[in-house]
């Protein structure tokens, strides 16, 4: 398994060894982010400045989303987890994204819902999560951390097999 450096200053980097334990065992590629020391710096402002000049519906969507669920992105995730896949290079599903972070499961699902998203909730051996894009993807809520992915990596994630 590749591990890629972790993006983050040194000092006070958010703790992300506790989201690490979704990482699937068999995955390639590992990175981190400590999203928190990273939104502080003046070249991620800049960066999202920048991001919403030239995208100015993702910004109403980010501002809807913040409006429906109180989930604010540049408050709320402090860290980022992304792993591969194994046979992520011929599958560009077979990801998983765990983020640290403050969100609201019953306001997003709703959110979600009200977009004409239909998550399919399930209650099963790896608790309760939602079944994404017609079975393609998976969601879990598990305390602070949200738990994103394809659906077979998103599975091996929730299994916590891993490192």
């Amino acid at each position: 398994m590749l591990i890629i450096p972790s993006l983050a200053p040194r000092a006070e980097a958010a703790n992300l060894s506790a989201a690490l334990r979704y990482v699937p065992g068999d995955a390639i590629a590992v990175g981190t982010v400590d999203v928190s020391k990273l939104q502080r710096l003046p070249l991620y402002r800049k960066m999202q400045q920048r991001f919403f000049a030239e995208e100015p519906e993702a910004k109403k969507e980010i501002d809807a989303l913040k409006r429906a669920t109180g989930f604010d992105h540049f408050r709320d995730i402090r860290g980022l987890v992304v792993a591969l896949g194994p046979d992520f290079e011929q599958d560009d599903d077979q990801f998983v994204v765990i983020a640290e972070a403050r969100v609201n499961e019953q306001r997003m699902i709703a959110y979600m819902k009200k977009k004409g998203g239909t998550p399919l909730v399930h209650n099963d051996g790896i608790g309760r999560w939602y079944e994404l894009a017609g079975g393609e993807a998976g969601l879990a809520f598990r305390g602070p951390h949200v738990i994103l992915g394809g659906m077979k990596t998103f599975k091996a994630a929730m299994a916590k097999k891993g490192p």
